[in-house]
């Protein structure tokens, strides 16, 4: 085998051959290409998936999202326009909506 050979497969091993003499090199294939042998492969005991849960997902009332963000911008207006509350505007105005939508029914 030539420099150049031992050179490229100690490469696809992950070697470093900077500097190295090709008694050492070839040395350090051998010791690579032993440990990587393929084993013999036995059948792996399989791993049951973990079951399913089912889960009911409650039906949600729908919201016209356009008052929402009407509501929550007015909302917004009457704390003197301080940032940082967006969530709970837009929570509180969903609240409202549906409270809307209840008594329209």
């Amino acid at each position: 085998m030539t420099m150049v050979e031992l050179r490229k497969k100690a490469k696809e091993l992950g070697i470093n051959s900077f500097g190295m003499k090709k008694v050492d090199l070839m040395k350090e294939v051998e010791k690579a290409t032993k440990k990587k042998a393929p084993k013999a492969k036995t059948p792996a005991a399989k791993k049951k998936a973990p079951a399913k849960k089912k889960v009911s997902l409650k039906k949600e009332v729908e919201v016209d999202l356009k008052r929402v963000a009407e509501i929550a911008y007015e909302i917004y207006e009457k704390r003197g326009c301080l940032h940082g509350y967006h969530d709970e505007d837009w929570h509180k105005a969903i609240e409202i909506v549906k409270a809307e939508s209840g008594k329209k029914k």
